[in-house]
């Protein structure tokens, strides 16, 4: 079987086929059960956002997906989609997905019949679990249904789905796109992350870990798509020019005062705003704004650095052209890219943390692949699913704490300010985990061909 195959039938290896698997054949008692709890999960977690849906009258309003539907109205008419209104947030992304939201609106109307797109995602996070499975088994696959179900059952996912975003669709095309490169498929895992930088801009930072990787021909096919995909929905706006505008100006309007010091915003440059700059949400411990530049400057260039250290110049990849690492270090690796973006960068959403999982799927595969030889640093792979473990908590909880969600957001004092961070310290001190195991030697041997 040529590795073509091999993909093919990974990728059709469904939830279902791992409940078979789990439920009727050599599953020990325990992974039986937790196998059947995680379909009565996986079952309470999707009713639930059902009934959500179903119990508000009038969604899509007051969601995401709403503002998905009136920038694709405005777009299909010709017209600018980036309207600032001083009550809700822009539409922030580049017209692509509102194009796509809208051609798709012909059928589906604007209306209520987008709980379609809920039940797409869905979908979409059983997708993502096959594709993580078809890099490599980290546990029994009841025991994986039983997580699924735990994460299905998730604050955080339930209203992902709820609001329409589109954080589950980026990380399924994420890993399709990873999948596909491992594979030699270099075309179709440009157009996969190509779909991912045009939905998300800064996202982009993968084109970095492409280069590093030797991948000239991935690099050079994904900025293509991504640069026409990006461009060709801007000309379909009478004005073009006042599009761009909007677009940079909507895109700007989270990560600019007093917005970017929102307790929601929690990257190591907005924690220093809400600590050192006189803004609504908090009460800065001293009122210092040069501080809070040089923070976010320092975050910056530490974010620079360890990309680096645990990529760039990593031992042993100086002869490794053309060449990109087996299954588990390149999950960590794009983990990783992803991670370090987020926490210095200026905008880290709860929901954000989505698009890391890769890190954490990846930092477990490589741990449990690693012999007793203390040279493949098991240990250090240990500590770093550890740390990743400690900023994916969340995703277990039904319920947030008081200090990660609010419908009207506190003025925050003292160590609440604090701890209003965490996610981003907790990202940034994961990422130095697995920079400490990616620097450490690795196995040759694993190093797969990446087609030039």
């Amino acid at each position: 079987m040529n590795s073509r195959e091999r993909l093919d039938s990974a990728m059709l290896r469904t939830p279902n086929d791992l409940a078979g698997r789990a439920l009727a054949t050599g599953g020990n008692r325990s992974e039986t059960l937790a196998g059947f709890a995680g379909l009565a999960l996986m079952a309470i977690g999707i009713i639930s956002v059902m009934l959500m849906i179903a119990r508000q009258t009038n969604w899509p309003s007051g969601t995401d997906m709403q503002v998905y539907l009136d920038a694709a109205r405005l777009l299909v008419h010709g017209q600018n989609p980036y309207v600032i209104v001083e009550s809700a947030d822009p539409y922030p992304y580049p017209p692509f997905f509102a194009l796509l939201v809208g051609i798709i609106s012909q059928i589906l109307g604007y209306g209520k019949l987008w709980i379609l797109w809920p039940c797409l995602s869905i979908g979409l996070v059983l997708g993502c679990v096959t594709l993580f499975r078809s890099f490599g088994r980290i546990m029994p696959d009841g025991w994986l249904l039983f997580v699924t179900g735990l994460i299905l059952c998730s604050r955080v996912i339930r209203s992902d789905l709820f609001h329409g975003q589109i954080n589950i669709l980026i990380l399924f095309a994420v890993l399709l796109g990873l999948r596909y490169f491992l594979n030699g498929a270099i075309t179709r895992g440009a157009v996969a992350w190509a779909l991912v930088f045009v939905c998300k801009p800064f996202m982009g930072v993968l084109i970095f870990y492409l280069l590093c990787r030797k991948g000239w021909r991935a690099a050079a096919l994904t900025v293509s798509v991504a640069a026409v995909l990006f461009i060709g929905p801007f000309l379909l706006i009478n004005n073009a020019i006042e599009g761009v505008r909007g677009w940079l100006a909507a895109s700007t309007f989270l990560t600019m005062l007093p917005m970017a010091a929102r307790p929601d915003h929690q990257s190591l440059p907005a924690l220093a705003k809400r600590l050192f700059v006189e803004n609504p949400f908090s009460v800065p411990w001293i009122d210092a704004p040069v501080a809070a530049q040089v923070v976010s400057v320092l975050a910056a260039a530490l974010a620079v650095l360890v990309f680096l250290v645990a990529i760039a110049f990593r031992p042993g990849l100086e002869n490794a052209q053309h060449r990109i690492p087996e299954a588990g270090l390149a999950l960590a690796e794009v983990g990783l890219t992803i991670g370090i973006a987020l926490s210095c960068g200026p905008l880290l959403e709860g929901d954000h943390l989505i698009l890391i999982w890769p890190a954490l799927y990846g930092a477990v595969l490589c741990a449990q692949r690693a012999g007793p030889d203390p040279e493949t640093s098991r240990g250090r792979w240990i500590v770093a699913a550890a740390m990743w473990c400690t900023v994916f908590w969340v995703f277990a909880l039904p319920k947030l704490p008081y200090i990660l969600a609010s419908v009207t957001w506190p003025v925050l004092k003292g160590p609440e300010i604090l701890m209003s961070g965490w996610n981003g310290i907790l990202v940034f001190l994961a990422c130095l985990a697995t920079s400490s195991a990616l620097r450490a030697r690795v196995d040759r041997a694993g190093v797969r061909q990446l087609a030039s």
